[in-house]
């Protein structure tokens, strides 16, 4: 069972959204990806991290680099979320103050274990926009 302590740091909610086929191609036969909300009001937890550098592409023997703001957040366990889900609508609880209204692409999911059953959700989350 998840610590009821641990539920209570949980002070936003979000919305989770998950990439879908429209069915759709472009001019170029490429699939058109739409997002479909997957679930609303979602318990979470905001925590931010420092800058990290990554590659962002190699050109000519020569890496391009890029910062990444990358943050953390916490979900209840067994929350449905993968590497291919943005999460939108992040609001505080407690004064309804809208935190992020960008989408946060999910770069990262940890499922964490507390003896033999799932005790949270983990995601990195870019907020470099």
């Amino acid at each position: 069972m998840t610590d009821s302590r641990f539920l209570a740091l949980l002070n936003s909610t979000c919305t989770i959204q998950r990439k879908v086929d429209s069915g759709l191609v472009d001019a170029d036969g490429q699939t058109i990806f739409t997002w479909t909300t997957l679930a609303s009001g979602v318990a979470c937890r905001l925590e931010g991290r420092a800058s990290l550098n990554r590659v962002k592409s190699i050109e000519r023997g020569i890496p391009e680099r890029t910062v990444v703001e990358e943050d953390l957040m916490y979900f209840p366990p067994l929350t449905d979320i993968t590497e291919e889900d943005r999460v939108t609508a992040l609001v505080r609880t407690a004064d309804s103050e809208t935190l992020y209204d960008v989408p946060l692409s999910v770069l990262l999911v940890t499922r964490v274990d507390d003896d033999s059953e799932e005790h949270h959700v983990e995601a990195n989350v870019d907020v470099s926009k």
